[in-house]
């Protein structure tokens, strides 16, 4: 009887068991795909998140910046990648400002002297606060931008050097196309940021190449940071001005180096004329 009545509770069991598992099915499929819809910005929420979170943790600023429709200045910027990399007290924090005296600048200075890193650091600036999400930095006033535009050098396993390749293009020639293509869409409200453009030819040819790309784009009137090794190319301020159209100026900045060391400070200067690159060849054994 036991036996019987163990039996037929267990069919009774299966066959609720299938009602309920088409019932769960019909509910998860439908919403599943909601789910499915907001991956992206569940997983930007959380990297956000983690962002916060590791900039309170090494007790470094953020703020809110004020929005102008003109004004353009970051205090106490720095790069949040450099957190877990470099103590919060080593992280060393830079100004910039855009103005009536410097529409665009020309960085030089020291190779590994925290030139690119600035740079991106002024990029991951507006790409926050075009989201909305406060900036790492100590106080700023910026503009919102139609594009944020940046240049990079060609690396070997770049996707350019594929098209290169199935183009039969020149590096020279890949380089010219992609300043080119930054510069015809630069507009007045752009940020333009460009690391290390025309190393593919010589140093002559790269300043004139320089020269023109930077006349061009201060006749867009973006805001632009042109960082560079072409020391001579900071020689030729005062002729690159004289090409520009009224309101807009180039001015320099320069990562520092006191007393042959790094400080990472980038200042508003003309640089000290050498890259040095030979102490980190030396630092490895090549000199």
């Amino acid at each position: 009887m036991n036996y019987a009545v163990s039996v037929a509770l267990n069919k009774v069991f299966q066959d609720a068991i299938k009602h309920i598992n088409v019932s769960v099915i019909k509910y998860i499929m439908p919403n599943s795909d909601i789910l499915k819809s907001l991956v992206e910005e569940i997983r930007f929420t959380l990297r956000v998140s983690e962002y916060l979170q590791r900039v309170t943790e090494a007790g470094l600023p953020l703020t809110v910046p004020d929005i102008s429709s003109d004004k353009y200045e970051l205090i106490g910027i720095y790069n949040p990648f450099l957190i877990g990399k470099k103590s919060a007290g080593d992280i060393i924090l830079n100004n910039i400002a855009f103005d009536e005296n410097a529409r665009i600048y020309i960085l030089t200075g020291a190779n590994n002297g925290g030139k690119s890193i600035f740079t991106i650091a002024i990029g991951i600036t507006q790409r926050l606060l075009q989201c909305r999400i406060p900036i790492p930095a100590k106080k700023a006033t910026m503009t919102v931008c139609d594009f944020i535009l940046p240049y990079v050098p060609l690396g070997d396993t770049d996707a350019n050097q594929v098209d290169m390749i199935k183009k039969s293009a020149g590096r020279l020639e890949t380089e010219v196309k992609a300043v080119m293509g930054i510069i015809e869409l630069a507009t007045a409200r752009s940020l333009v940021l460009m690391d290390e453009a025309f190393t593919s030819t010589s140093e002559s040819d790269a300043v004139e190449l320089a020269k023109s790309a930077l006349i061009k784009l201060g006749n867009t009137g973006c805001k632009c940071v042109f960082t560079t090794h072409l020391h001579r190319l900071v020689a030729d301020t005062e002729e690159i001005n004289s090409k520009m159209p009224t309101g807009i100026k180039v001015d320099n900045l320069s990562a520092e180096v006191v007393e042959g060391k790094r400080t990472y400070r980038i200042s508003r200067t003309k640089p000290q004329g050498s890259s040095y690159a030979k102490d980190i060849a030396s630092k490895y054994g090549l000199l």
